[in-house]
C-alpha cells in the first residue's frame, strides 16, 4: 500500500522534497560552525517548546487517525505498523511535553532526566515502526488486526510511563548534575539517528521508480527523523539554536510520514478513480477493439448533425464485412480481432478529417460524412473504401486473408432526419448490396424500406406459424431410373397459414435463413420427416429413404451430429433411412471444421448427399475425400436437355463421375419424357421432378406407396424410356463423358 505508484504528475514534487531534505541536511552539516546563540530564557522556551511538541503529536495523532480509516485497505501491514506506533508516539511525547521542567508537575516531578527518558522512548518506537516497514513486505491484514496493534501499542505506552514514572532510578542517567548531556544520552541518539537512516536508503531501495511519492516521502521523514536526533545531540542548553532546530526537523519529519500515508491511502486511490473515470469514460464512447467511436458516439454525433438548426446535411455509411465468420472460424477470434485492427486502421487512411470512422458492433463499421450528398463524391468513397479493402491483410501469424466489404448508404436529410430512421434505411441499402453479390455499395430508396419492413413482417409471421402449426411437408417421390420402383421420397417444407393456401419454400426460406429461424424449422421438418418415415415403415410400406434438406446455417453448427441423433433417437428411425442433402456451398463455407462434421454424420449412419451438385465449388478434390454417398444433379443441366448440348454435356459428365467415384447419381428436375430417355441412358440411378410426381401431402403419398394407378405409371414412363430413341447429341454426349 505504502509503495503504491502515483504516476509521473508527481515528479516536480518529489524534486523540490530533495532539495528540502538537502536543505535540511545542509543545515546540520553547518551546525558545529553557527555560533552558540541563545535565543530564550528557560522560562520563554517552555511555551515554545510546548507548542512544537504539542504540533508533533497533533501529526502523529493524523497518522493514527488516517491509518486506522485506512486499515481495510489491500496490502495495509506497513499503514497498520505505522498508525499504531505513531499513536503510541503521541502518547509517549504527551508525557515528553508534560514532564518538561516548567510544566505543572501532574506526572510527577518533571525534569530534564524524565523528559530525555520519555523523548528517547517515542523516538525508539517511530524508530523501530520505520525500519519494519522499511525491512518487511507489504502484506494484507486483517481490519481487526488493526484493533490488537493498537493494544499493543497502548500496553507499550503504559509500560513506558509506568517504568519511567515509578522506576526512573533503575534506567541510565542521560543528564549530567551540570545539566550537560551524558555520553549514555548522547549514544542513544545517535543510534537512534543511525536507524532512521538506514530505513531511510533502505525505503529508497524498495521505490520502483524516482516517482514513487509515497516512498520518498516515507524515506525524507526518516531521513529528517535522524537530522532531528542529531540536533539534539549539539546542543548546549534547551534554549538555544540547536535544540529548537531539533525539535523543528522531528515536526517536519512528521509531516513527511504524515504526507506518505495520506497520498497512499487518499491521493492515490483518489487518482486511481479519476483515471477509472476516464477510463470508463472514454470507453462509453469507444470500441475497446479498435478504439475507434463506438456505436453511442456515432448516433450522439448524428443526433447533434440532425438538430442543426442551420440544416443537417451528409450521409452515412455502413460496412459490413463479407465472409468475415469464416476468419473467426478457421482461424480464432484472436485473429478476428487482429483483423478488425488492421481493417479500421486501412479505413481510416482513406478518409478525410472530417469522415467519422466508428466500429458499431462485429465487423460492422460506420462511416459520417457531415456535408457531403453529391452522389457522385459519395460513390467515390464507397468505392475507395471497397478497394482499400482489395489487397492482401497479413496477420502477426504470417497468414494472408482476403476480405471484402459490401456498403449501404443513406442521405440525410433526404433520407430520413431521425438517427433511428437513417441507421434503419442504410441497412436496407447495406441489405441490398450483400444480397447483389457483395462487394458493392448501393443506395437507400423508400422501395427499400418497403421490402425490408414486408421481410420483417414474414419473419414475424413465420416465428408465430411454428408456434401455431402451420408449416408441413410435402413428399416428392425418387424413382429408380432402371425400374421405375418408388424408392424413397424427398421432405419439402410447406407453409400454409390460414386463408391463404400452401406456399412453397422458396417465397419464404431466404428470409428465414437470414434471420437464422432456418435452424429451428430444420430441425422442426427434420423430426417431421422421420416421423412420418417411422410410421410409413411400420405400417408396411416399401420405402427405402427419406431424403430432408440440412440448410447450411443447421450444418454449421457444431452439435449438428448430436441433434441428428437425438431425433433418430426420439423417433426410433434407422439411420440408414435418413438421407441428408447438403449443399456444395454449405460444405465449402463450413471451413476445416467440415471433415470431421461429415464423419461424425457418417458414424450416426445416415446417407449424405450433394445437393445442386455443379453448381456450386464442384470439386474432385473434396469428392475424395468426403464420406458422400450421393450426387443430385441439378434441374438446371437437366432443364437444358435435349435442347442445349452443353448442359446435357454436364449431365453426362457428371453420371460418369459419379459411377467412377462408386457414388450414386439422381438427376433433379424431370419433366418429360425425353429427359427421362436421355438420363437413363447415360446410367443415372434414381431421377425425381413432376414427370415422375410432384410433391404431394403425406396422405396422397401413402396412397401411392400402398400401390395405385400412379406406380403403374411411373413404371410404365421408366419402360418406354428404355426403349425411346436417342435424342440428337445424346451420341456425342455421351462419347465426351466416357471421355472424361
Amino acid at each position: 500500500m505504502i509503495s503504491r505508484d502515483t504516476g509521473g504528475a508527481i515528479e516536480p514534487q518529489i524534486r523540490h522534497l530533495a532539495f528540502v531534505v538537502a536543505a535540511l541536511t545542509a543545515l546540520l552539516l553547518a551546525a558545529p560552525l553557527l555560533p552558540i546563540v541563545h535565543f530564550f530564557t528557560p522560562l520563554s522556551y517552555l511555551p515554545v517548546h510546548t507548542a512544537l511538541e504539542f504540533t508533533a503529536m497533533a501529526v502523529s495523532l493524523m497518522v493514527f487517525g488516517l491509518g486506522w480509516n485506512l486499515r481495510g485497505e489491500k496490502l495495509n501491514s506497513h499503514i497498520v505498523l505505522l498508525s499504531a506506533a505513531f499513536l503510541a508516539v503521541a502518547v509517549i511525547d504527551f508525557a515528553h511535553a508534560m514532564t518538561y521542567p516548567g510544566m505543572p508537575s501532574a506526572l510527577g516531578e518533571s525534569g530534564p532526566q524524565l523528559t530525555i527518558e520519555f523523548w528517547l522512548a517515542g523516538r525508539a518506537f517511530a524508530a523501530l515502526a520505520l525500519i519494519a516497514v522499511a525491512l518487511l513486505p507489504a502484506r494484507s491484514w486483517a481490519p481487526n488486526t488493526a484493533v490488537a496493534a493498537v493494544v499493543v501499542a497502548l500496553a507499550a505506552s503504559a509500560l513506558v510511563w509506568w517504568i519511567s514514572l515509578a522506576h526512573g532510578d533503575m534506567l541510565p542517567r542521560n543528564v549530567t548534575s551540570n545539566g550537560s548531556l551524558t555520553a549514555f544520552k548522547i549514544s542513544a541518539e545517535c543510534g537512534l539517528a543511525g536507524t532512521y537512516f538506514l530505513a531511510a536508503l533502505l525505503l529508497l531501495r524498495r521505490r520502483k521508480s524516482w516517482r514513487n511519492a509515497n516512498l520518498c516521502y516515507l524515506a525524507a521523514g526518516s531521513w529528517v527523523l535522524g537530522l532531528a536526533e542529531l540536533m539534539l545531540t549539539l546542543y548546549v542548553s534547551p534554549g538555544d539554536l540547536l535544540n529548537l532546530l531539533g525539535h523543528v526537523y522531528k515536526a517536519v519529519a512528521y509531516a513527511m510520514l504524515y504526507r506518505a500515508l495520506f497520498v497512499a491511502g487518499v491521493v492515490a486511490p483518489q487518482r486511481a478513480l479519476t483515471r477509472s473515470r476516464g477510463e470508463l469514460a472514454y470507453l462509453a464512447h469507444h470500441d475497446a477493439l479498435t478504439r475507434l467511436p463506438n456505436r453511442r458516439m456515432i448516433e450522439m454525433r448524428l443526433a447533434a448533425l440532425l438538430s442543426d438548426a442551420a440544416g443537417p446535411q451528409g450521409s452515412l455509411l455502413l460496412l459490413d464485412l463479407d465472409a468475415f465468420k469464416n476468419v473467426n472460424d478457421s482461424l480464432g477470434h484472436a485473429a478476428g480481432d487482429e483483423l478488425l485492427r488492421l481493417v479500421a486502421e486501412r479505413l481510416q487512411l482513406g478518409l478525410s478529417s472530417e469522415a467519422l470512422l466508428g466500429r458499431v458492433g462485429g465487423d460492422e463499421f460506420v462511416v459520417l460524412t457531415p456535408g457531403l450528398l453529391d452522389d457522385v463524391a459519395i460513390s467515390e468513397l464507397a468505392q475507395g473504401l471497397i478497394d482499400a479493402l482489395v489487397s492482401v491483410f497479413v496477420l502477426s501469424g504470417g497468414q494472408e486473408i482476403y476480405i471484402g466489404t459490401s456498403i449501404g448508404i443513406c442521405r440525410f436529410p433526404r433520407d430520413g432526419r431521425t438517427v433511428d430512421q437513417l441507421v434503419r434505411n442504410a441497412d436496407a441499402a447495406l441489405y441490398e448490396a450483400k444480397a447483389a453479390g457483395r462487394g458493392v455499395f448501393r443506395f437507400y430508396t423508400p422501395a427499400l424500406t418497403e421490402a425490408a419492413n414486408r421481410r420483417v413482417s414474414l419473419e414475424s409471421r413465420l416465428r408465430r406459424g411454428l408456434e401455431r402449426n402451420e408449416f408441413l411437408l410435402y413428399y416428392q417421390p425418387l424413382v429408380n431410373a432402371t425400374d421405375g420402383r418408388l424408392n424413397g421420397v424427398e421432405a419439402l417444407l410447406r407453409w400454409a397459414p390460414p386463408g391463404e393456401g400452401v406456399i412453397p419454400a422458396g417465397a419464404f426460406i431466404k428470409v428465414a435463413e437470414d434471420t437464422g429461424f432456418s435452424i429451428a424449422l430444420g430441425e422442426w421438418a427434420l423430426r417431421e420427416a422421420c416421423r412420418q418415415m417411422k410410421d410409413w415403415r411400420a405400417e408396411g410400406l416399401a420405402l427405402d429413404i427419406m431424403a430432408v434438406n440440412l440448410s447450411s446455417q443447421q450444418f454449421q453448427r457444431p452439435d449438428v451430429a448430436r441433434t441428428i441423433a437425438g431425433v433418430l433417437a426420439e423417433t426410433g428411425l434407422e439411420p440408414q433411412a435418413l438421407e441428408l442433402e447438403i449443399t456444395e456451398s454449405s460444405l465449402m463455407a463450413q471451413g476445416t471444421d467440415v471433415e470431421a462434421t461429415l464423419a461424425a454424420l457418417n458414424e450416426l449412419g445416415v446417407k449424405l448427399a450433394i445437393d445442386d451438385f455443379g453448381t456450386g465449388y464442384s470439386s474432385l478434390a473434396y469428392l475424395k475425400r468426403f464420406p458422400v454417398d450421393k450426387l443430385k444433379v441439378d434441374q438446371s443441366f437437366v432443364r437444358d436437355i435435349p435442347d442445349h448440348a452443353k448442359g446435357m454435356e454436364i449431365c453426362a459428365v457428371v453420371v460418369n463421375l459419379g459411377k467412377a467415384l462408386g457414388l450414386e447419381v439422381l438427376a433433379e428436375g424431370v419433366e418429360t419424357e425425353i429427359q427421362l430417355a436421355h438420363l437413363r441412358r447415360l446410367g443415372c440411378d434414381s431421377v425425381q421432378g413432376y414427370l415422375l410426381g410432384r410433391p404431394m401431402p403425406a396422405e396422397e403419398m401413402a396412397a401411392q406407396l400402398r400401390g395405385n394407378a400412379a406406380s403403374l405409371r411411373r413404371l410404365q414412363l421408366v419402360a418406354s424410356a428404355a426403349a425411346a430413341p436417342a435424342v440428337p447429341g445424346m451420341e456425342r454426349t455421351e462419347l465426351n463423358a466416357r471421355s472424361a
